[in-house]
């Protein structure tokens, strides 16, 4: 056998999942192996999560439940954990060998014992578990509990504990040796392997529709050691854990749980029957998200290359649509635009539906022997304008923190905002059917943008004088120019529109960490919006010298602050100070000689706060000039006593980094669930290690709503899983996990 294994851009990084330890990789994960047998050869094609086969020069051969192109996730396991994973047989079908991937080991001496077993639930049940405690069969002491994995496995007794009421996920033993799998030694990290079926003497047949297994099982015998990664996909499909110790503790649930991953394994099959076309899913084929309401063109890839009896070829293709909720559809028939009815490519369209709807399709094919295959369910929805004010968050999500903090009120006790009329948008490029809805576009942009909506801006802008764009954001600049200062001219839409002729990029930096550092902003009297933060400081009892711009102790970014020189008619209101203790604006209004009101923040806006003994939040106040340019815009008429929205929401982020040594930042949100008078909560944040001991406690006092981090200092305790919970007065209590390494 002939194995050639090509791993691209392997960077791996930790995270945590509830149960084990689950360390995540930040790349794309992508193997191609070529396998040779004397009746077949493996494609570098795969099986993607809609359950059809690809080839290559019509072998059927490779069973592959991911794309490849997805996140891989280190999903590990300790001693007697079994991994599973299923396939359903598109056609009928022998094994030729299988394969699994570790991502990591403990050891060099780490093994596992490899089989296959028939799977007793149907596609549907899989796909729709839950991510609950299953079952187990008993079983005679196996140096662990009277508990084991499947029927055959030689300690089974042969009775099966339901948990769940589903019955017994897996049957009998399709491939192994007397109950026991073959051993595979002393695995090696980033490594794919493969078994031959025929080294036992036999090769599994199985016949289409049938759902078979490949289990794993880690041979360490510290049951309590995570002692191998498998590589997985998570979010994509469920595959099946066995949990030998317990998955919520030790001797704690000790059963098979469904997990919400696709498991890094594969089988190389010969198909010994007819099967029924294949789908190859281009870029057209998804569609995304919109605001367009006309019919809608997709196009796939169908192969129907049956080379057992010589009678192949697709005869139709359908796309079957919904747009509520499949209570009633309609099916439209594609037309073959290139290659043939063996390997073609078919074009269709959607209709066309009213803003609102969430539209529904996939695609059926049928063969000229009559088998129909189809793909799984896709969607998209149809974005509805209600408002005339447009919030647009390009490069931030379009919920949680900070992105609905931007307009924020002075009450911090009770953390509220300002509810104004707009609508959101987070999906990617602006255009003109989108903003012809508006008059107010607000356009954020912390943390750089994701794409440039200049001209379509400036289009919308030259239609309607009574137009008005704020934009704000301090990556916004060197995003276009690849932060190098530049000088622009008439013409531009950086000169014409945002009143801007020179851009100095990154002025707060000149040595390494001085990103994570505040800076020095200063407000300009008888500016309007720099007045309103003149007069706010003044009510603390802050002068103007204690303002202070500072993204990473407010959102967690890095301090990039951009400055720059703008057209005379520009009002200034706010003035940063550079490294090299020149001032350069970074906040200004405009009124275009059309009539336009533009206002840009060459910063994030939530990130203005004070320095000295009493800090008090601008960015989160009324006198802040994003929530000031509201009332210049028209959008509201006042910004005092309005109709406010006072968040719920208290949350204890993920400890970062993580894994880490020594120290790591905790954030967390004490909301405003509770009645003003109340006053604030008492908040505990206390670090307990996997006994339920308490290490230390991070915080212990009344806090008022708001945003808070902390940094946690382990220099003097031993690597391994920690603990850290967070509690706020009797109604919130929440706990995470985090992993020291030395």
């Amino acid at each position: 056998m002939k194995i050639t294994i090509v791993v691209l851009n392997i960077l791996v990084s930790f995270i945590f999942a509830q149960d084990n330890i689950i360390l995540k990789t930040q790349r794309n994960f992508h193997i191609n192996s070529i396998i040779e047998h004397d009746q077949q050869k493996q494609s570098e094609n795969v099986i993607p999560y809609d359950w059809t086969l690809s080839g290559l020069n019509g072998t059927l051969d490779t069973l592959k439940l991911y794309s490849g192109d997805e996140n891989a996730t280190n999903f590990q396991y300790s001693g007697h954990d079994v991994m599973v994973q299923w396939f359903k047989a598109p056609a009928d079908l022998i094994i030729k060998s299988v394969s699994f991937h570790v991502a990591w080991v403990l050891s060099d001496t780490e093994s596992v014992r490899l089989k296959l077993v028939k799977v007793n639930w149907d596609k549907e049940q899989i796909e729709n578990a839950e991510e609950t405690n299953h079952g187990y069969y008993r079983a005679a002491e196996n140096g662990f509990f009277r508990a084991t994995a499947f029927l055959d496995d030689p300690e089974s007794t042969g009775e099966y504990v339901d948990q769940s009421g589903f019955g017994p996920i897996f049957g009998e033993d399709l491939w192994s040796d007397d109950g026991l799998g073959i051993l595979v030694n002393n695995l090696v990290a980033d490594q794919r392997y493969w078994v031959e079926m025929g080294q036992l003497g036999v090769e599994p047949e199985i016949k289409r529709g049938e759902i078979f297994a490949i289990a794993v099982r880690n041979e360490s015998m510290d049951g309590r050691t995570l002692s191998i990664g498998n590589s997985a996909f998570w979010g994509i499909g469920n595959s099946f854990k066995y949990y030998s110790l317990g998955r919520q503790g030790f001797n704690s649930h000790r059963s098979w749980w469904s997990r919400k991953y696709i498991m890094d394994m594969t089988a190389s099959v010969l198909i010994t029957s007819d099967s029924p076309p294949t789908f190859n899913l281009l870029t057209s084929s998804i569609l995304s998200f919109t605001n367009y309401t006309t019919p809608r063109n997709v196009s796939i890839k169908v192969l129907d290359d049956n080379l057992l009896d010589g009678i192949r070829g697709t005869d139709s293709v359908f796309i079957k649509v919904s747009n509520n909720g499949w209570k009633t559809s309609e099916k439209i028939q594609m037309s073959l635009v290139s290659g043939d009815s063996v390997n073609g490519k078919w074009s269709g369209e959607i209709p066309g539906y009213s803003p609102g709807n969430d539209v529904s399709y996939f695609f059926i094919a049928r063969d000229i022997n009559g088998n129909i295959a189809q793909t799984d369910s896709f969607g998209y929805k149809i974005y509805e304008p209600l408002h005339n004010t447009l919030l647009v968050f390009n490069g931030l999500p379009g919920s949680g923190y900070p992105s609905l903090y931007y307009f924020g009120h002075d009450d911090f006790e009770d953390s509220t905002q300002f509810v104004f009329d707009h609508d959101i948008w987070f999906y990617g490029r602006l255009n003109d059917e989108l903003l012809n809805n508006y008059i107010n576009v607000i356009e954020l942009t912390t943390d750089g943008p994701l794409v440039n909506n200049n001209k379509v801006i400036r289009e919308w802008l030259e239609k309607d004088a009574s137009h008005n764009y704020m934009l704000m954001g301090d990556e916004w600049l060197g995003f276009q120019t690849s932060w190098l200062d530049t000088q622009w001219k008439p013409g531009s839409f950086h000169y014409d529109i945002m009143g801007i002729t020179f851009e100095y990029n990154d002025i707060n930096f000149r040595n390494r960490d001085d990103q994570f550092k505040p800076s020095k902003i200063v407000p300009i009297a008888g500016s309007a919006f720099g007045d309103s933060l003149i007069a706010k400081g003044e009510e603390q009892g802050t002068s103007i010298d204690s303002f202070k711009y500072d993204p990473f102790g407010k959102i967690d970014k890095p301090n990039w602050l951009d400055g720059l020189r703008n057209t005379e008619d520009c009002e200034v209101f706010l003035k940063g100070v550079g490294i090299d203790s020149n001032l350069y604006t970074i906040g200004y209004s405009r009124t275009l000689s059309s009539g336009n009101k533009i206002v840009f923040l060459a910063y994030d806006p939530l990130s203005i706060t004070s320095v000295g003994a009493k800090e008090y939040w601008y960015g989160f106040s009324s006198s802040a000039p994003q929530v000031q340019a509201l009332k210049w815009f028209g959008i509201v008429t006042k910004l005092e006593n309005d109709n406010i929205l006072r968040p719920n929401q208290f949350n204890l982020s993920q400890n970062y980094p993580n894994p880490f040594n020594p120290e790591t930042i905790i954030n967390y949100i004490v909301g405003a669930n509770r009645p003003a008078a109340s006053g604030p909560l008492q908040v505990q944040l206390i670090i307990y290690d996997v006994l339920g001991r308490k290490v230390k406690t991070l915080v212990n006092k009344t806090q008022p709503a708001g945003n808070y981090k902390v940094t946690f200092n382990a220099a003097n305790l031993a690597s391994g899983v920690y603990y850290y919970k967070l509690k706020a007065g009797k109604s919130f209590e929440q706990t995470r996990k985090m992993l020291l390494l030395r």
